[in-house]
């Protein structure tokens, strides 16, 4: 008996411990085991218990925010912010979520403009690296700034074919703009380009279905899913065009939701060198502007963008005390900053010649201070000792200072190497086809070489005028008038135009003297065949239209004393 009640006792002593046990649903045991790793500041083991918790409570705010937290206590602030914009969009009323949310959009934003000025920065200094303007259009999609973002993938885009990762990201930014049709065109290329990304066909499928084009969006969300079966997005799209599709029972914290359910987040107010920018783009002749931006980049020092934008004002505004005074302190500062950074160089140089990023900084900043000869030296004499390099970043640079010292056949002989590498390289085909028209050299590979990069890249202006040249040497005046407009188009104030139309009304009267020239040829031919009243013809119409020269006037006279004498024959002949 005494057993029997043992074994009871026993049973349910173990059925309690077991019960109590599992009463804890293990979703929230992740949850409490998270909370003590965040304690002893283990906040990677917390994230992994913190995503298996909201996987079993996706609805559930606090998962969200916690794991918010442990991202920021990581410095990971992009993580933290989706985290916490989850949350308080779960719990709208909830205040501490809402702190945390404002607190790291704050340190973001902060963080983000910061990174922002250094990029604009380098873009002063290095206006063709695409890099830095992918960098700032990703700042800009991280603050939610879908405009400006989208401005600056636009000018990355005209300088470098983006990959897929960006191409998903660009086409991101453009949705949420609701610019459906501007991401079509970019999605049926990159499909093709890229068919086994799985992630371009769904959101090619997205966007064909936002455009009502139903039966094209099936095609694309069908391909996704052959090639990654149950890729969620994808199965979804298919749904809502099969018309299979409904929303979660619960709040579901994907994009549509938020779209349809939430305001978005305010803007951040325009930065105003941006803004100053902004307005100079749609109106290049804003002066007012133009002094405004110039004052505000010398507020956060950045001189070579204040240096530049003064020099776009010199001609109008060199006498003007104003300008002067602004020009005066710009350079000082400036070439006091980069002599004393060229000066660090110069050391470091001197430790090791080899050194290709030092040396490319200092090249660089001599050529800013138009010191040109100077970095042509450096340039020359490092190639000497690395006469096989293939640092085609470097040569691109000896290529262009080469150029600017004067020295065009260097600049040929580096950017041929090059090309020899990577024939598709439109910046080495735009220098190269540039050079050329300008020496007057290999006319045809320059034509075909600055083709390519309107083909690809349309405003690109340096190419168009490089083009309109040709085609005026080809006398193909239509072409190169319309290449002319298209300069106009796009930078009415562009110091080559006015230059441009002179040379294209030169071409045009040059072309119609020479073919005038060539008909005297005709006349020479009939004199020679014994035809003067035919010759004589001929040169009443070309005296009618040009003054003439010596020999002209002396070939006129002959042909009318040669007209005169069969005119006498004719006459006896007649009376005889």
């Amino acid at each position: 008996m005494i057993r029997v009640r043992f074994s009871i006792i026993t049973g349910l002593f173990f059925f309690t411990l077991f019960f109590s046990n599992f009463a804890q649903n293990p979703g929230d045991k992740y949850k409490n085991d998270a909370i003590k790793m965040m304690s002893g500041g283990k906040y990677g083991e917390a994230i992994d218990l913190l995503n298996k918790y909201v996987g079993v409570y996706p609805a559930r705010p606090d998962g969200y925010n916690l794991r918010g937290k442990c991202y920021e206590k990581r410095n990971q602030l992009v993580n933290a912010q989706n985290d916490y914009r989850i949350a308080a969009k779960l719990e709208p009323a909830n205040r501490e979520y809402q702190n945390d949310l404002n607190r790291v959009n704050n340190l973001l934003n902060n963080d983000l403009n910061a990174k922002i000025k250094g990029y604009q920065r380098e873009i002063a200094i290095h206006p063709n690296n695409p890099t830095n303007y992918l960098a700032i259009a990703n700042c800009h999609r991280l603050m939610f700034n879908w405009t400006e973002s989208q401005i600056w993938y636009d000018k990355y885009i005209e300088l470098e074919e983006p990959s897929a990762d960006e191409v998903i990201r660009y086409t991101e930014v453009l949705s949420y703009l609701k610019k459906y049709a501007k991401c079509e065109p970019i999605l049926d290329k990159f499909v093709k380009k890229y068919p086994n990304d799985h992630r371009l066909w769904s959101r090619h499928g997205y966007i064909k279905m936002w455009l009502g084009k139903s039966e094209e969006a099936k095609t694309s969300f069908e391909t996704a899913l052959k090639l990654r079966p149950y890729f969620k997005e994808a199965q979804d799209g298919l749904d809502q065009v099969l018309g299979k599709y409904f929303t979660n029972l619960y709040k579901d914290t994907t994009a549509n939701w938020e779209a349809k359910n939430q305001k978005p987040p305010p803007s951040a107010p325009e930065f105003a060198i941006d803004q100053y920018y902004r307005v100079l783009r749609n109106n290049p002749k804003d002066d007012k502007t133009r002094f405004l931006l110039i004052n505000e980049l010398i507020k956060y020092s950045r001189w070579e963008e204040a240096y530049q934008q003064l020099i776009i004002l010199e001609e109008k505004y060199k006498e003007d005390p104003k300008w002067i005074a602004l020009y005066d302190k710009v350079v000082k500062i400036r070439e006091q900053n980069y002599t004393k950074r060229i000066n660090d160089l110069q050391k470091l140089l001197e430790k090791n010649p080899n050194d290709v990023k030092s040396l490319t900084e200092i090249v660089q900043l001599l050529n800013n201070l138009k010191r040109t000869e100077e970095a042509f030296t450096l340039l020359k004499a490092y190639f000497e000792l690395n006469p096989k390099s293939e640092d085609c970043k470097l040569r691109k640079i000896y290529a262009r200072i080469a150029s600017d010292f004067q020295d065009n056949y260097t600049a040929l002989e580096q950017l041929d190497f090059c090309l020899a590498k990577d024939p598709s390289d439109l910046e080495l085909k735009l220098q190269r086809g540039i050079i050329s028209v300008w020496i007057g050299q290999d006319e045809d590979l320059a034509y075909q070489y600055l083709s390519d990069v309107i083909a690809a890249k349309p405003k690109e202006i340096t190419a168009l005028i490089g083009l309109a040249s040709l085609e005026m040497k080809k006398n193909n005046f239509d072409r190169a008038g319309e290449l002319i407009e298209s300069v106009k188009a796009l930078d009415p104030a562009h110091p080559e135009l006015e230059t441009l139309i002179s040379n294209l009304e030169t071409s045009k009267l040059r072309a119609a003297e020479e073919a005038l020239f060539q008909s005297l040829e005709i006349g020479r031919e009939k004199i020679r065949a014994g035809d003067c009243q035919g010759a004589v013809e001929v040169y009443d119409d070309f005296l009618s239209k040009h003054e003439g020269n010596r020999t002209i006037l002396k070939e006129y006279a002959d042909i009318n004393s040669c007209l005169k004498i069969m005119t006498k024959r004719w006459l006896f002949m007649i009376h005889s």
